[in-house]
């Protein structure tokens, strides 16, 4: 079996996680929110730019999914998934497998914007979050309700639609397969589970603006569930406690 292993690690199949650094430049898709500016350290002007706690770069098929240990196979099985894998040019990084999605922090940010100055749900939709329009909401899930849960449907689908079906009927004869299309069908398919999550119900702006008229279904669009997200009560129209305790009210299953 380690044999296999280090096989893996000297080919062109990747399934550990990049830096943050490399994800920013692999991300296309999705939402990315681009805080930059020009800072002073130690009297040296010093452009900058990140994601001020507002996005963050998701696996679509997460790193977890693609690990030994959540493949339910034999060992035979498993011996020769990473046959296949050594044989495969994929990387779990690359643009096809990657999503940004909104943090928690957007949804305070875009409350503090209609709040101030009469701002207008129109403008609120028209904040670019690339520059860096704090409070600009997209039709996604938040990276941060029901992750978990989303792990776990993923890990379920590569198991019965992927890991279980690479077993080889002669492994002695057996030529590895190259599973770069069916882990890209994998990514496509909750790529686009992810997007339309966002959009129910009205998507997650309608649903942020007017979740108390919403109270039984204002939750769906930021859930990462796979399958019915349970219910959860909004959270306040207005910040009236410290930060932490906001956030956590926001989603209070976290």
């Amino acid at each position: 079996m380690a044999e296999h292993v280090e096989a893996i690690k000297d080919s062109k199949f990747n399934r550990q996680r990049a830096s943050t650094d490399d994800l920013r430049k692999k991300c296309k898709n999705g939402y990315m929110f681009v805080n930059s500016g020009v800072s002073k350290k130690k009297g040296k002007s010093i452009k900058f730019s990140n994601a001020a706690g507002q996005s963050a770069f998701h696996h679509v098929l997460p790193i977890t999914s693609c690990q030994d240990a959540n493949m339910d196979v034999d060992s035979d099985t498993l011996e020769y998934i990473h046959d296949c894998m050594a044989a495969t040019v994929w990387d779990i990084n690359d643009t096809p497998n990657l999503i940004g999605l909104p943090l928690k922090p957007v949804y305070m940010a875009a409350d503090r914007f209609l709040s101030a100055d009469d701002n207008t749900v129109n403008e609120l939709k028209a904040l670019n979050p690339k520059k860096g329009g704090f409070g600009a909401i997209p039709e996604l899930p938040c990276h941060q309700n029901d992750h978990a849960s989303f792990n776990e449907g993923v890990i379920d689908y590569l198991n019965k639609n992927i890991w279980k079906k690479l077993k080889p009927s002669d492994p002695c004869k057996s030529k590895s397969e190259d599973i770069k299309a069916l882990l890209d069908k994998g990514s496509k398919k909750f790529t686009k589970w992810l997007e339309a999550r966002g959009k129910q119900n009205g998507g997650a702006i309608d649903c942020w603006v007017n979740r108390e008229a919403k109270e039984k279904t204002w939750h769906i669009p930021f859930s990462m569930k796979i399958g019915k997200p349970p219910p959860t009560p909004p959270p306040p129209r207005l910040v009236s406690q410290n930060r932490k305790a906001w956030l956590k009210s926001m989603f209070e299953r976290l």
